[in-house]
């Protein structure tokens, strides 16, 4: 995979986390943003997440439905 999708779910993973735990920080880091782009970061977030959580599906399915926690690592 190349780099840069690594850095770019990253970097997705922390702007979410900002937006659940520190909104004010969310709002002035975003706050520049048009409609139109705030609306294109808030899809490709829920995008981000929709295949975080089939990646994991996935893992567990393939480890018999045991959950297990790779961190990343293969």
């Amino acid at each position: 995979m190349p780099i840069w999708i690594l850095r770019a779910k990253t970097c997705l993973t922390h702007i979410s986390a900002i937006q659940a735990s520190d909104p004010a920080w969310y709002q002035a880091l975003t706050g520049n943003l048009t409609t139109e782009q705030q609306k294109a970061l808030q899809e490709v977030m829920v995008l981000a997440d929709q295949r975080k959580a089939a990646a994991e599906s996935k893992r567990i399915e393939q480890s018999g439905g045991k959950y297990i926690k790779n961190n990343g690592q293969k």
